[in-house]
This record gives structure tokens, sequence and C-alpha cells, in this order.
């Protein structure tokens, strides 16, 4: 017989625990809702309704965590779409086997950005670092609301990591929705990126002195990792990755293959006598084949970071800053990074009035629009001209 009672928090409650098998009561004002009591004393709210040609019993959720009236709503919802033709039970199904963006993310980085792109292991990074909130959201739950609230949250930070995100979401359900892996438009689409802020941090003469007798006191490999960083304008992962096999003592050259190269082509760096001295004296006391090969034994065979000594020496290098210019506030971190160096190598061939050509082709640069940030630096040349053209304007005056 069928049992029918008012769903209230009263009577849900005070219905009895099978000893075996399960009881059914149903909503006396929501009709097909009812409710299954296990002998485990587990209370589930369930829809029987017909679809098609066949019954379904469509689990809603458990009471109590699910209250009567949002039962009831949730009722009344898988009705309107069994009235306009859907199968709930279909849906639920398909979105039990969609994936998650965690997933598709491992789709796109295995299949096509390792493969495809040479910035894949930026791509890692930033998902990674930044993205840990998407993870565990279906794809279809990934709304263009979800993707703003996020980038919106990470521009207060930076507006480059802001970019950097949207431009990796959206790059992601693009591949999933060619891979057919993703029905629907891409939760990225019509977000506009913040305006691109170029970084131009270098050490400015009033600072280099300072900051090279600061350095003067660290470890040796400290020193020699930011020496060679300044003298070679490399970058960072290239000069920890240096092989003895790829310096070229006699000819004072330094030749990272394309493996290594961020654009894939050789490029040849010119090495300074201060330069070969480091090199030199390293290799002395050094048999392995790096030029910094790790003590602790990575899997590459060379140091890979120095995260913690460069965080050290920048402590004190703030605090030096602090006190020497009575400054009323702690610098931001920011405030010099290691990529900094190469572009201080950069900056101040660009005070000297070398071109831009010169300064690209120095840095391994491809197009000279990477090298257009140093342009604003290059004032000698321009006051020399501007000098000769107001002295001839003078000398047409005259005569």
């Amino acid at each position: 017989m069928k049992k029918v009672i008012v769903f209230n928090q009263h009577n849900l409650d005070s219905l009895p625990i099978p000893e075996k098998g399960r009881m059914f009561y149903f909503d006396s004002k929501e009709s097909k809702l009812y409710l299954q009591i296990t002998c485990a004393g587990t209370k589930t709210f369930y829809l029987l309704s017909r679809i098609g040609k066949n019954v379904e019993r469509i689990k809603i959720g458990r009471y109590p965590d699910l209250k009567v009236e949002k039962a009831r709503d949730l009722a009344k919802l898988l009705k309107a779409q069994i009235a306009q033709g859907l199968n709930p039970v279909k849906i639920k199904k398909e979105h039990k086997q969609e994936l998650t963006f965690q997933q598709l993310y491992i789709e796109f980085l295995e299949k096509y950005s390792k493969q495809h792109r040479r910035c894949w292991k930026n791509d890692k990074c930033v998902v990674e670092k930044h993205c840990q909130c998407l993870f565990h959201k279906k794809v279809s739950e990934i709304t263009p609301s979800v993707v703003n609230e996020l980038i919106q949250k990470l521009s207060t930070q930076s507006y480059n990591t802001a970019n950097a995100v949207l431009e990796r979401i959206r790059v992601i359900f693009n591949r999933g929705i060619e891979w057919g892996l993703y029905k629907g438009e891409n939760p990225a689409k019509g977000i506009k990126s913040f305006p691109k802020v170029k970084r131009d941090r270098f050490l400015r003469p009033d600072e280099i002195k300072d900051f090279l007798t600061l350095l003067g006191q660290e470890k040796q490999e400290l020193q020699d990792l930011i020496h060679l960083l300044l003298f070679t304008s490399a970058r960072k992962g290239n000069v920890l990755s240096m092989e003895w096999s790829e310096i070229d003592f006699n000819l004072k050259l330094w030749t990272i293959p394309a493996s290594k190269s961020k654009n894939k082509s050789d490029m040849v760096i010119p090495l300074m006598d201060k330069a070969i001295q480091i090199l030199k004296r390293r290799k002395e006391s050094n048999n392995t084949i790096y030029v910094f090969p790790s003590e602790k034994g990575s899997q590459s065979g060379h140091l890979t970071d120095f995260k913690k000594s460069w965080s050290s020496f920048r402590e004190k290098w703030f605090r030096f800053r602090e006190e020497k210019y009575h400054l009323p506030q702690k610098l931001s971190k920011s405030d010099i990074k290691v990529h900094d160096l190469r572009r201080t190598g950069a900056s101040y061939q660009a005070l000297c009035g070398s071109s831009l050509l010169i300064i690209g082709k120095s840095l391994g640069h491809q197009s000279t629009k990477a090298t257009e940030i140093y342009a604003k630096l290059q004032v000698e040349p321009v006051k020399q001209s501007m000098e000769k053209a107001m002295n001839l304007i003078s000398e047409q005056m005259k005569g």
C-alpha cells in the first residue's frame, strides 16, 4: 500500500527505520516525490516519473542534508525538464562522465602544449599555480562569471598574471571544443585582457655599485651566478644549465644550443674577460660537465634554482637601501628580480647608445619588438642629434 504523509522535519525525523529492506513514503504536497528509508537509517529523496516508455527513479538527495522545501523545488524542476522533452537521467549520466577542468588541462598539456608550444613549461606553471580552484569543477560548471571572478581576483595582484591565466583558460577550452571534449561556448570568450604592463626595472647607475659591493659578501656560488647573469645578459635557465662543452675559451664565446634556446636556434654570446675569469676559476675545481653542478644531485645534474640564497640576498639589499636612503616604508619584494639582471645588461647597452638591433642580437631576440622597451634609454644619440640640429639653426640665424 502506498504510504502518503506530509513531508516536514517532524514527520520525517519520526519515521521508523525498517529492520530489513526499505520503506517508501510519498509526499502529500508534491506528487511523485517520495522518501526511501533503508535498514541502515539512510533517508533519500527520489522522484518517480515516466520518461518515454520507462518509469525512472530519479535520485534528488539525502535527508537531512537536503531540506524538504529544497527537495520539492528540485522535484518541480525535474518535472519541468521532463515536460520539455529532456531526460534528467541521461543529463545526469552525461554530467557524471564529463571531464573536470583538471582532466581537460592534462589532455591539453600532454596532447598539445608539450608538442606544439615552446612555452609549455610556463603553461604548466601558470595553470597549476593559479587555477587550482577550477580543477575539481566539471567543465560545464566553469561559466564566464566563474572565469571573470578568478581573473578579477588575480588582477589585484598583477595584470600580467591575470592575462596569463585568461590566455591559458581560453586556449585549453578551445582545444577541448576542437577535440569534442567540451560542448558549449568558451567561458573565456568576451572577457577582456588587462593592459599589458611591460616590466622595465634594472639596476640603475646609482644602485649598481652598492649592489655589487653587497654581493661581494655572499657565498662564491651566488656571486658567480649573478656576475655571469650580468656579464652575459642570458636567461637564468641557460646560465644554470651551462656546460663546459659550450664554452670556447680561445674565442671567448658561449654557444647555447638550439635545444636549450628559447627561440629554438643556436645562440652565440661573447664572453667578457671578467666572465672568462669566473669560468676558468670554476673549471679548476670542477670535474663535471656542468659549470654549476648540483650538490644535492638533481635529476638534471646541474643547479636548477637558487631561490633561497637569492631571497636572502634580496632581503639584505632591501634593508641596505632602506637605511641608506631613509625610505619611509619597506620596498616591495618585487623591486628587483633575477630576470632584471638580464634587463640590466641590455639597459646599459642602450644607455651607451647601442642600436636596438645590436641589443636584440645580444639577448637572442628574433624580432626588434621584444627589444623596444630599451628604446627610451637611448637618449644620448637623440640629444646629440638635437644639438646638431640646433647648432645648424643658430648658424643660419647668424647668416
